[in-house]
């Protein structure tokens, strides 16, 4: 069963997707910095609203006849980085962190450029949910570096780059059990990713080179963030 849809870039609905984005970005650094108990009140809502959206999600997709095990399991990438998110606004883990800061916000923001609805795009409720669930792992990412002013370690692309790499080996497993395409492994993505090259499986390697590549970008960015934000409280 497939419903996959995708939406046109630069199209009306890409700009609101991504204008969407901006409005959570500011919105949740708003109410944090606004916090007067550290944002935990502010987190605990999200987390819940976020477990909340992964039952709802299940239901609905049940509901309407559309849930499949090959495509309605968590299972994808940014599936997986909502569940980090998840796991850090109840208790914060530092491997967990550096992971959805280097490697789920960048998938996340992929999805954003070049945005493929997995179910397909045939209800308000399903457009909603795939931006504003893309759109958490981007937000509370730079949330908790920004407003909680949290630091990521030396290494710490590699660390990002094994956690995705463990994630990936266990879903090609389910993938080959079950006949799914979970992370696009057995099949390429609808979307015109210009990062996506190749007929199967040549375009695995480049998720692996512009992965790894995205990743250590990210990386150099926030250490240096990181590195002028220590500059400055020193002062």
């Amino acid at each position: 069963m497939d419903h996959h849809a995708t939406v046109e870039i630069f199209s009306a609905l890409w700009w609101e997707g991504m204008l969407s984005l901006l409005f959570a970005l500011i919105f949740v650094f708003y109410l944090g910095k606004k916090s007067k108990d550290g944002g935990q009140k502010l987190k605990w809502v999200i987390g819940t609203l976020l477990i909340l959206r992964e039952i709802y999600m299940q239901y609905y997709l049940h509901q309407t006849g559309m849930w499949d095990i090959k495509t309605s399991l968590p299972l994808q990438m940014c599936s997986f980085s909502r569940i980090v998110t998840i796991i850090l606004l109840f208790r914060f883990n530092q491997v967990l962190y550096e992971f959805l800061l280097l490697l789920g916000m960048a998938g996340a923001f992929q999805s954003f450029l070049t945005p493929e609805l997995t179910h397909g795009d045939g209800t308000i409720w399903l457009l909603v949910e795939y931006y504003l669930g893309h759109a958490v792992i981007i937000v509370m990412a730079l949330y908790f570096f920004f407003v909680e002013k949290r630091d990521i370690r030396k290494r710490s692309w590699l660390y990002g780059y094994l956690v995705g790499n463990a994630f990936l080996i266990f879903v090609g497993i389910v993938n080959y059990f079950i006949g799914s395409n979970y992370i696009y492994l057995c099949q390429k993505p609808l979307a015109n990713n210009p990062l996506v090259m190749g007929p199967w499986p040549y375009y695995l390697i480049g998720f692996q080179v512009f992965g790894l590549i995205h990743i250590y970008l990210l990386y150099l960015l926030f250490r240096y963030l990181q590195k002028k934000r220590k500059q400055k409280q020193s002062q």
